[in-house]
């Protein structure tokens, strides 16, 4: 078994017109995101431990991390397991009754159920996505017991 580090960050909020002033906006007005992670992991080369998928909150500036446990189903050079982002768009909360009689709402609503919406091109960058771990098959005790004549 070993560990597995996912580390997110969130480097600027782009929520202005032009690229120009992005910069200095993104510094002044930090925003809250949430972001859902998804560890995908070749099933014949990983097994990963613990909870695969879930939501953090990331604040400009501040850093959020989550660790898994996971293990090595073979030996070699073995590529990362890679980690999927997307919005997370949380269910809409503002429909509370204010004459205190609780009405139904329509299950199948875009505002009662969270969503997810993928990031575009070049808005995640991943410093990990190409690295590999060198992982040594495990000793075998039929190769020990030979014996040299």
């Amino acid at each position: 078994m070993c560990h597995l580090h996912i580390a997110l960050q969130q480097v600027a909020s782009l929520t202005c017109a032009s690229p120009e002033d992005a910069g200095d906006l993104a510094t002044q007005h930090p925003t809250a995101h949430s972001i859902m992670y998804e560890v995908l992991a070749d099933q014949t080369m990983w097994a990963v431990c613990g909870r695969t998928a879930g939501v953090l909150t990331l604040e400009g500036g501040l850093r959020q991390s989550v660790t898994l446990d996971v293990m090595p189903l073979t030996g070699g050079f073995l590529p990362l397991p890679s980690v999927r982002l997307s919005k997370y768009i949380p269910a809409d909360t503002k429909h509370a009754p204010r004459d205190g009689v609780r009405k139904l709402e329509y299950v199948g609503s875009a505002s009662s159920v969270p969503r997810l919406e993928p990031f575009s091109p070049g808005q995640v960058y991943n410093f990990s996505k190409a690295q590999q771990v060198h992982v040594l098959p495990a000793s075998n005790a039929a190769q020990s017991d030979l014996s040299l004549t």
